[in-house]
């Protein structure tokens, strides 16, 4: 077992992962699959819809480096192996303030709004500033060189460093206490070659996304979810040696 060199990208198949405690069947899902999982508890000063997400208390640095603000889970990152660093911007209150850890890591580029991101995720990546708090949410990896996205500020910014972006329809993803989740707050990579999502695939751009996803060697695993729910992201933490 080893840490993830790159946050997101498992080179091999994944050992642990950290997800939302708020919902079981994530734990059911990925235990059958033969992952472990660290689940996160409710945040008391994170909005009431996205008080379990990891995405917000939760940014991998690469390697053994995480920045963490959740206290209760430090215990299970330290027997892991982790090095842990405490945020200089604690997330909390309403957004952009809840999205301090929320860059999206994807290889050598960090998408973020700058303004409102810790200066400790800040400097683990290229910068790519875009308008949206929440990013890693809204981005979901499919290689280091691929990802889907429903929002427009990230797919250009994407484009425009050369990255390969299946841009697809916001909505039809399931949130409490918001009108829609985003697509990156639904899944997570199991490996180089596999994807899993929160529930099964009904969105209008199913098609592209499975061919998407296709084309570059990954197939997608569809969560026992009615429809995709976001749920925070699924962080890959470690992976098999």
């Amino acid at each position: 077992m080893e840490f993830l060199p790159r946050p997101n990208l498992p080179d091999s198949a994944v050992h642990t992962m950290l997800i939302s405690g708020q919902y079981p069947f994530l734990r059911r899902d990925l235990e059958g699959l033969g992952i472990g999982v660290l689940l996160t508890e409710p945040s008391a000063v994170l909005p009431e819809p996205v008080r379990y997400h990891p995405d917000l208390v939760c940014a991998h640095l690469g390697g053994e480096r995480f920045l963490l603000a959740a206290p209760g889970l430090e215990p299970a990152f330290a027997r892991l192996g982790a090095r842990i660093v405490h945020p200089l911007c604690p997330p909390g209150g309403c957004y952009p303030s809840d999205t301090a850890l929320c860059g999206g890591r994807l290889g050598q580029y960090l998408f973020c709004r700058s303004a409102s991101t810790d200066p400790a995720l800040l400097g683990s990546g290229e910068v790519l500033p875009v308008r949206q708090g929440y990013a890693k949410c809204s981005i979901l990896p499919v290689n280091e060189r691929s990802l889907i996205t429903g929002d427009p500020s990230i797919a250009a910014a994407a484009k425009k460093a050369g990255l390969e972006v299946l841009e697809i329809h916001p909505g039809f993803i399931r949130l409490e206490g918001y009108d829609t989740g985003f697509i990156g707050g639904c899944g997570g990579l199991l490996g180089p070659d596999r994807l899993y999502l929160t529930g099964k695939l009904r969105h209008p751009d199913r098609d592209a996304i499975l061919a998407f996803t296709r084309q570059r060697g990954v197939s997608v695993v569809e969560g026992s979810a009615s429809c995709l729910v976001d749920a925070g992201s699924l962080l890959p933490l470690t992976q098999r040696g």
